[in-house]
């Protein structure tokens, strides 16, 4: 064993040889034995956040004695304790470890029931330590992306420097760019060991499997599903199940009739979308080696070339077979075509076909009755109300957004104070001291030139012209402005 101990374990060795007890006796006397205390070098390690650290648990167990006992009885430390396993359907078995938050562990055995073992999965989180291990245990072959917007509000955090760098690496579909990026992000010491240490799931494109057809780098469609049931998010857990139920039922029935209109092979969305993109592709080349197979040439500033084979759906940007839709180096080359009748609908994923749309909403979400219909259920154990936490006002329904959001990040800054003649004064009030307003009009003080106070802008001046009657025949014409 290590003749290396933190501090920290040493001091707690000290302190069970000098406690009495038949029970730390027997303990302290194999600690004796198995520690060379005459080659021992006490160490101060510290930890990240510069605390004292202690010895981790194998230490712990390798310094009492515990280690040496078990090799001379024949039995291994890790004989013992077993890892709990849940049957789950038909018999498949889900390891479940104990540290693992129950919450999430539950959560995630459920979803398996639902979806059961796919092939090809993703799931995308926020690098959160327990979901983590709980995706680790129940879903072992699935893919674990981390949203990288989460990424970047813990790395701008730190003064990390090139920080314009993490973008294109995430969003490049080839590893090359994606290499060169985070090569120039990593020059930096802490910023390499930041991403090594706290993110090593997959956040950048490049990593992903390019069957699974969606290129999300962020996991904010969790964010619109918050918003979808705002509404209801108060209410008691069966109420809330109850309605978010129905909405679930009501949206699935919107999309099934949907589904029954729809015409063609794609959905007419991705094919609208992809018409609008092969507009304003004048910078790009195109060199045909034949029909569908062309190199293309960027006549921007980058002057790059790409090699589009259309009839294999690929193209060296590796956009095309990440996303299942023809990138802009394969739309100019497919608008090249000297035929009329190019159907778009051939260069497109079976991914976004209508077959898959009208799978994916055609099982029916049940009704049910009210709440005094519902069928009971005898627990064996009785779960009492939970404890009321609610403060007193109205209930807080948006979230607190952070700095990096657009919100506060903090408590309101308090104006200063600015003592003057008249008074105390904030600033914002001293800016807003003015003298008086001078009249365009006339020129006095005190009004504007649209004011009543004014003389020169009472009612309009209008003239008068009246007719004077002295005698016969005889009249007197005058006007008069007034």
């Amino acid at each position: 064993m290590s003749n290396q101990l933190p501090y920290a374990t040493i001091i707690l060795l000290c302190r069970l040889a000098l406690s009495s007890g038949s029970d730390v006796e027997p303990i302290i006397e194999n600690a004796f034995e198995v520690i060379d205390w005459d080659a021992l070098e006490i160490i101060e390690s510290l930890d990240v956040e510069g605390r004292l650290q202690v010895a981790s648990d194998e230490q712990l167990y390798n310094a009492l004695g515990f280690e040496a006992q078990d090799e001379m009885t024949g039995r291994g430390r890790m004989a013992a304790p077993t890892i709990p396993h849940i049957d789950i359907d038909d018999g498949a078995a889900i390891p479940v470890d104990d540290n693992i938050p129950d919450e999430m562990t539950w959560f995630m055995i459920h979803l398996h029931k639902a979806i059961g073992d796919l092939p090809l999965l993703a799931i995308a989180s926020d690098a959160c330590k327990g979901l983590a291990n709980a995706i680790k245990y129940v879903f072992p072959m699935a893919e674990h992306r981390e949203c990288f917007k989460h990424l970047m509000d813990n790395y701008k955090k730190r003064p990390f420097p090139n920080k314009e760098h993490m973008y294109p690496a995430a969003r490049s579909y080839r590893k090359e760019v994606h290499d060169h990026h985070i090569s120039i992000v990593k020059a930096h010491a802490d910023a390499k060991v930041f991403l090594e240490t706290y993110h090593t799931l997959k956040w950048m494109r490049s990593a992903f499997n390019p069957a699974i057809k969606c290129d999300y780098v962020t996991s904010n469609i969790a964010e619109v599903f918050n918003k979808w049931i705002k509404g209801i998010k108060d209410l008691p857990v069966h109420e809330l199940a109850d309605q978010l139920r129905e909405m679930i039922m009501v949206l699935w029935h919107k999309r099934r009739k949907i589904a029954q209109r729809i015409q063609g092979k794609i959905l007419p969305a991705v094919l609208h979308i992809l018409r609008a993109q092969t507009r304003g592709l004048a910078h790009l080349n195109v060199v045909q080696g034949d029909h569908y197979a062309a190199q293309v040439v960027d006549m921007t500033s980058t002057n790059v070339r790409h090699v589009v084979k259309a009839y294999l759906h690929e193209c060296s940007c590796e956009e095309w077979q990440h996303t299942g839709k023809p990138c802009q180096h394969a739309l100019a080359l497919i608008t090249q075509q000297p035929t009329r009748d190019v159907q778009m609908e051939n260069f497109v994923n079976e991914y976004y076909s209508v077959e898959r749309f009208k799978n994916a909403y055609k099982r029916l979400i049940e009704p049910l009755p009210d709440r005094s219909q519902w069928v009971k259920v005898d627990l064996e154990l009785e779960i009492g109300a939970p404890l009321g936490r609610r403060s007193v006002g109205r209930q807080r329904k948006n979230r607190i957004k952070g700095a990096l959001e657009g919100g506060s990040g903090g408590k309101k800054k308090t104006e200063k104070l600015v003592c003057n003649y008249e008074g105390m004064k904030t600033e914002k009030e001293k800016k807003r001291i003015k003298g008086p307003t001078t009249c365009r009009n006339c020129g006095l003080l005190g009004h504007r030139a649209s004011s009543y106070k004014c003389e020169l802008n009472g009612t309009k001046k209008r003239q008068v012209i009246f007719i004077l009657y002295i005698g016969p025949n005889n009249y007197l014409l005058g006007a008069k402005t007034c």
